[in-house]
């Protein structure tokens, strides 16, 4: 199980999601993420970024080269430094995530441990 991922109630850590979402009304846009977060479960905040064209979401996040794909992992460390991005989705269901899970915790536990 990906632990930290699925909560976000240490002080050591926080979990901020940034929604660029498909539709460019706010009210909308935040409705999408209103269903999205009841429907997934998630507890932790989930932000209003912008619209979803990866353009538009590379001006939000200027410290990246661009975005290339949805979703987009970042990690900073406690000093606010980019240390690692993951780029796509590696979900239960496909080959990839025994490995990513298994990263994951390992890389959030040394980062946590600094």
């Amino acid at each position: 199980m990906i632990k930290y991922l699925a909560t976000s109630n240490t002080e050591q850590l926080a979990v901020i999601s940034l929604a660029f979402e498909r539709y460019q009304e706010e009210a909308q846009a935040m409705m999408a993420i209103k269903r999205y977060r009841e429907k997934m479960g998630v507890s932790h905040e989930v932000l209003l970024a912008g619209y979803h064209e990866k353009i538009d979401a590379s001006k939000v996040l200027p410290m990246l080269n661009q975005v290339v794909a949805y979703p987009t992992l970042i990690f900073l460390d406690k000093n606010n430094q980019v240390r690692r991005i993951y780029t796509g989705f590696y979900g239960p269901a496909t080959s990839e995530f025994a490995n990513f899970e298994k990263d994951f915790n390992q890389f959030t536990d040394e980062l946590l441990a600094e």
